[in-house]
């Protein structure tokens, strides 16, 4: 199917493709700019700018040098975040509390490593609970473990499936698959190629500032 070039470009940013394909040798740098910021992952494709660079693609150095910037902007906002995050897990841990950070920076270990400062920094969610009578949390911290599955697919499903959800699973399934080179491994169910090209559509024609993920046909 024929995808967004911005989609190709974020799977240049994620390692999932070496290059863009040959019909973007002289890529719409500001479009794909703009894309990015509309879907507020101007960081993440920097890093596609980065490994075009290496490969003689060049973007125009003044919009190269504004996209630098907001990446720097992203990863020193990241930074202040992890240090609060920090700073509240040790003020809970003095009251007797375990903590875990949940989505925002919660998210973070789930990036490759060289996105996880890219990403647009959201607030902290924070569940916590009192350390004592068996209910302590183990929070990983370091990298080993990170992203070992503890729920196998079919029981994930299960859960999405009690939540009506199943059908939205298998159109992202196909979408995640056919616009980012999703390994195969992560499938969680067999994609829908009819509702999942339907959603690529309406993500490829949106002019909204978000992804809409709401179509009608999701409710049904």
């Amino acid at each position: 199917m024929d995808l967004n070039p911005l989609f190709e470009f974020v799977q240049v940013a994620m390692g999932n493709r070496s290059s863009l394909p040959a019909y973007m040798d002289g890529a719409d740098w500001q479009s794909l700019f703009d894309g990015c910021q509309r879907q507020a992952i101007a960081g993440i494709g920097f890093a596609a700018l980065e490994r075009l660079r290496g490969l003689g693609m060049e973007c125009p150095e003044p919009l190269r040098m504004q996209w630098w910037s907001v990446a720097c902007q992203l990863k020193e906002q990241n930074r202040e975040l992890n240090r609060q995050c920090a700073e509240l897990s040790r003020q809970y841990g003095h009251d007797g509390l375990s903590v875990c950070m949940l989505s925002g920076q919660g998210n973070l270990p789930n990036y490759p490593e060289k996105l996880q400062m890219r990403r647009v920094p959201e607030g902290m969610e924070v569940w916590c609970v009192p350390s004592y009578g068996g209910m302590d949390i183990a929070v990983q911290t370091g990298k080993e473990g990170v992203g070992t599955p503890v729920m196998s697919p079919s029981e994930v499903m299960a859960v999405l499936r009690s939540f009506g959800l199943a059908r939205f699973v298998a159109a992202v399934m196909y979408a995640l698959l056919a616009a980012f080179a999703m390994p195969a491994s992560y499938v969680l169910c067999e994609p829908n190629e009819v509702d999942g090209r339907r959603w690529l559509s309406s993500l490829s024609t949106s002019s909204d500032s978000v992804w809409p993920l709401r179509g009608g046909w999701l409710r049904r």
